[in-house]
């Protein structure tokens, strides 16, 4: 299966290299959605993480009320059900609607947000498609829909907006953070406040500050009570220094001193910089819990599909550009299969 991904990689890759006609572009970017919702469909249960899971809340669906301890979504009931006593009762179908639905949204999203569709196919296969379609399957449909608030929020149109959001949510609970999005605006960006952003979260790590249990006890809403308890009996230590952080910061402070250049080709940057600056400063502000910090950090940091490409607008000659984007993404993806271990 490792080498399937690489090769869709480097298929993405190459595409990306190259020039091609509007209607070639687009069919060639449906055939990639079709390779990868097949992949993803029919992958080896034995190489990504939590499969086994979803194959044991599978079993015991039809017991809603006791479906072994897990929490899920209303969601996941209704596809499972859906599967077991309308579909044919076999699992492969579970996965190959969530696949179906976390790739489409996805991919409709990139077409409407950028026109680097294949650098951001790039940036997914390295990274989003492996951590998402093959594993974090709710959480895929959920970002997708969450790819999907961005232009509601640019154009406010707050009924579009709430309607994703509330998609969303209904996939997965993280998208509660949506609501808080509509208060951010595309319309310019305070530099100075977006450069301390990230400086400003280390000095809070150090200080020892613990920001996440201030807000959780202010808000009284039971599930999210519950999962934090559960994240506080998973504590463990997590280097805030990682390089695959550093590196994202780096990339997040390129695209902001180059964001003036940039917005000339993509209206959405501003938008895109301020989530990813949200995505960074979550991951290092709420560290003292790992596993609520990295699950906020990925949910807002799937803008990186539309945000990492547009450092090909930043730099001359483009064929650098383009290949700089190639060679972040292949970072991302070694390290998510050799170093990380998502997949073997």
């Amino acid at each position: 299966m490792i080498i399937a991904v690489i090769a869709l990689f480097c298929l993405a890759s190459v595409f990306s290299l190259l020039k091609f006609g509007t209607r070639i572009n687009l069919f060639i970017f449906i055939l990639m959605g079709l390779l990868l919702f097949l992949l993803a469909t029919f992958r080896d249960g034995n190489a990504v993480r939590d499969y086994r899971i979803y194959v044991d809340m599978y079993s015991v669906v039809d017991s809603h009320e006791n479906m072994g301890g897990w929490v899920v979504e209303y969601s996941f009931f209704l596809i499972a059900m859906f599967v077991k006593h309308v579909l044919i009762d076999n699992i492969l179908f579970l996965f190959a609607i969530y696949a179906l639905l976390g790739i489409a949204l996805k991919f409709l999203a990139v077409r409407e947000l950028t026109g680097l569709i294949f650098l951001s196919m790039v940036i997914y296969i390295s990274n989003f498609y492996i951590l998402h379609e093959f594993t974090q399957i709710r959480v895929g449909v959920s970002s997708g829909f969450m790819l999907l608030c961005i232009n509601p929020i640019n154009e406010r149109n707050f009924k579009r907006f709430i309607i994703f959001t509330c998609c969303a949510l209904f996939f997965h609970y993280s998208a509660i953070l949506l609501f808080i999005l509509w208060f951010f605006r595309n319309d310019r960006i305070n530099k100075y406040i977006y450069i301390l952003i990230i400086p400003l979260s280390f000095i809070f790590y150090f200080l020892q500050i613990n920001i996440i249990s201030v807000l959780i006890h202010l808000i009284p809403i039971d599930y999210i009570q519950q999962r934090y308890n559960i994240y506080l009996q998973k504590q463990q230590e997590m280097n805030v220094f990682n390089p695959v952080i550093l590196a994202k910061c780096v990339i997040y402070y390129v695209i902001l001193w180059k964001s003036k250049l940039i917005e000339k080709q993509n209206k959405y940057v501003n938008l895109l910089l301020k989530f990813e600056a949200l995505s960074l400063s979550s991951f290092i502000l709420f560290s003292q819990i790992p596993a609520f910090s990295v699950r906020i950090s990925q949910f807002l940091g799937i803008v990186e599909i539309i945000l990492i490409p547009l450092v090909y607008y930043a730099f001359n000659p483009k064929i650098l550009s383009k290949s700089l984007v190639v060679f972040i993404g292949l970072c991302m993806l070694l390290i998510n299969i050799f170093y990380s271990k998502l997949i073997v």
